[in-house]
């Protein structure tokens, strides 16, 4: 498209339409999805793109371990996750991945107590190994 920008606002929808639009198509065209490491999910959405995905069930369905799972899953393959949560701290969160890091995929059962007061622990440095430092966290301020 070649249209022509001299009068058109810097901001508008036409400008970027004619400047940045088929950029950013072949951005997308060319981006690697990233796995959740849900097999069912994945192979339904051949993993995700850049989007927002919206998430809803019922009080206490575990929509906040499902998420933090996927979001384990995909810093483990070493992408950098960055994590919203509203309800729970970072403490907890970090807890119920350590806790389940630990429990299925190092076939050591141990709570997540467990893991983060053995901190010179084979199991705690394999848990902060896997994807840990990939994972970023805000959580909501608490008066507390």
């Amino acid at each position: 498209i070649n249209i022509c920008t001299k009068n058109i606002n810097k901001n508008s929808a036409l400008h970027f339409l004619d400047t940045g639009f088929y950029k950013t198509v072949d951005k997308y065209v060319n981006y690697q999805k990233k796995r959740t490491g849900f097999k069912l999910l994945d192979e339904n959405l051949d993993g995700l793109m850049p989007a927002l995905y919206i998430l809803g069930a019922g009080s206490s369905l575990g929509k906040t371990t499902f998420m933090l799972q996927m979001a384990d899953n995909i810093a483990r393959n070493g992408n950098d996750v960055l994590y919203f949560s509203l309800e729970q701290s970072k403490f907890e969160l970090i807890s119920k991945s350590l806790s389940r890091t630990a429990w299925v995929e190092l076939n050591e059962k141990v709570t997540a107590k467990q893991v983060m007061y053995n901190t010179d622990s084979e199991i705690t440095s394999q848990c902060i190994d896997l994807y840990l430092s990939l994972i970023h966290i805000s959580e909501p301020t608490r008066p507390y």
